[in-house]
């Protein structure tokens, strides 16, 4: 098999820096300047500049283009919404345009919100905007299967559930279980809307890079794909779970369900997936031990 050289885009992230760690010998990445991790691979772009892109793409023999830019999160404002068409939708759209037929275009969507308010979400379900977040992320899938039928190059869309694992850099958007550690480091309550009765599904960062890993391997083109392990809990029993493993009292306050919360339960199948890759997906208290021992540590 010919070597794959893959271009990260908006890599510096939680995800972007975990795929910076694939070390296998049939793949090149090469990401912006902010990735500290590469030396050579190294490149200075912006996705506002398609020009640059596309020469890069040349130079470098681009096959496959893995698009994480995102500055949008679930309880984003308007505000937020404008700063993301202009530094990433309108430009992706730019490249989406130029693209050709000899790449595979990769876009991490966001499975958590596409489909709004579901249980056990298929990728032949109809997408809702429910939030900013799920708007931008349909706007771009849209223009990729517009694009692609277009200009005849191939594109993966995942749609993954809820990625947790170690992250250097927390913010207040990152999601509960993240939040959860961080508020028990710095002894501030975890808030937890919906009365804590949330659903969500779990997977664990190092199984995501690995099924990510092995679609590019494989060569997989053209399907949208839900990313699940199908591990469903509430909320509250995730915050529980984090008490038992730390072996300490976590302060928690529960806030009734409202009209901003418009996502209770949200799970997405897996059965697309697993028809595809025999995927053995770590267990959620396993992974949930292994980020708690990397922050504490």
């Amino acid at each position: 098999m010919r070597k794959i050289n893959i271009l990260l885009i908006g890599g510096s992230g939680f995800i972007g820096s975990n795929i910076l760690n694939i070390k296998n010998k049939k793949f090149s990445i090469y990401s912006d300047k902010s990735h500290f991790k590469l030396k050579k691979n190294n490149l200075k772009f912006k996705l506002s500049n398609t020009n640059k892109i596309l020469k890069i793409i040349l130079k470098y023999n681009i096959n496959v283009i893995l698009h994480l830019a995102s500055k949008i999160y679930p309880y984003s404002k308007m505000s937020d919404y404008k700063n993301e068409t202009k530094n990433v939708i309108k430009p992706t759209i730019e490249l989406l345009k130029r693209l050709n037929k000899n790449l595979t275009f990769i876009f991490v969507s966001s499975g958590g919100t596409v489909y709004g308010n579901r249980r056990y979400a298929t990728e032949r379900d109809k997408l809702k905007v429910t939030n900013y977040l799920s708007k931008s992320k349909i706007q771009i899938e849209k223009n990729i299967l517009k694009y692609s039928k277009q200009n005849k190059f191939n594109y993966i869309i995942l749609r993954p559930s809820n990625v947790y694992g170690f992250k250097k850099k927390m913010t207040s958007e990152h999601g509960i279980i993240e939040n959860t550690i961080k508020k028990h480091m710095t002894q501030k309550r975890i808030i937890l809307r919906n009365n804590g009765q949330d659903l969500r599904d779990y997977i664990y960062i190092s199984d995501f890079i690995k099924i990510v890993r092995t679609l590019i391997y494989k060569g997989v083109k053209n399907i949208i794909l839900n990313i699940s392990s199908n591990q469903i809990y509430k909320t509250l029993d995730v915050v529980k779970k984090i008490e038992f493993l730390l072996c300490d009292k976590i302060k928690i306050t529960l806030k009734k369900k409202t009209s901003k919360d418009k996502i209770s339960n949200i799970s997405l199948s897996n059965k697309k997936l697993r028809s595809m890759l025999n995927i053995k997906f770590t267990m959620f208290d396993k992974g949930l031990k292994k980020t708690i021992n990397s922050y504490l540590n």
